[in-house]
């Protein structure tokens, strides 16, 4: 081991026990987590983007092979994205930081899970996936409570802010979801705000946002209160 990662190890010991003693926390590895996190679910959101525009410019869904094809890419971009977060997570040498991003796995995990099923689905009830995906944004709601986890831990007011405006959007798009459907007039308004709602559910833009302003916010091991 070098100089300086004993060094490293030494600070990270003592931060543990200031925070067994004093009841201090620290952000530090949790911020770079998060980030690792929010790259990979931005990059599967440009791909899916990317994928999906191609698709409607080429007319790819003729073909019998593009569907599997689509599927299949989406679910092995998932399952790598949590092997990847998890090994990070087993990194974390810090103990308060990784007893805490082992339970908040679980979100990741959820939302990863939510984008599998909708593949899987397709070959199973494609009209209730529909119907489903359409009035039910469960990302959404995995992103709020995961954002009432994070400030379990780092209790910022920010968080509350994000939080808040994460459920004023979650009942307007759920409401307006609803609301569209039984219009008789379609105008070019109503039409372009369902496409942005559809967008952003969709390609999980609400989740990268919010998550990420918690990062940028988070301050990194500088950010250390007590509990």
């Amino acid at each position: 081991m070098k100089a300086s990662e004993k060094l490293s190890l030494i600070s990270q010991v003592q931060d543990d026990v200031d925070y067994l003693l004093n009841k201090k926390i620290s952000c530090h590895y949790i911020q770079k987590v998060f980030a690792f996190w929010i790259m990979g679910l931005s990059l599967y959101s440009v791909f899916c983007f990317i994928i999906d525009n191609i698709n409607i410019y080429y007319q790819l869904y003729n073909f019998s092979f593009y569907y599997p094809i689509k599927n299949s890419c989406q679910i092995g971009f998932n399952c790598i994205l949590l092997i990847l977060l998890w090994k990070s997570i087993n990194k974390v040498i810090s103990l308060q930081e990784r007893k805490f991003l082992k339970t908040w796995f679980i979100f990741p995990l959820l939302i990863s899970s939510e984008q599998i099923m909708s593949c899987i689905m397709t070959y199973i009830n494609a009209d209730f996936l529909f119907t489903f995906y359409l009035t039910f944004p469960m990302s959404m709601i995995i992103n709020i409570i995961m954002l009432f986890y994070i400030h379990y831990y780092i209790r910022q007011r920010y968080i509350l802010w994000i939080i808040g405006i994460n459920i004023v959007y979650l009942i307007f798009s759920f409401l307006y979801s609803i609301y569209f459907p039984t219009l008789t007039n379609i105008s070019l308004f109503t039409q372009t705000l369902f496409s942005l709602i559809d967008i952003i559910k969709t390609y999980l833009i609400a989740c990268i946002l919010s998550n990420l302003f918690v990062v940028l916010y988070m301050g990194g091991e500088n950010n250390e209160q007590h509990i």
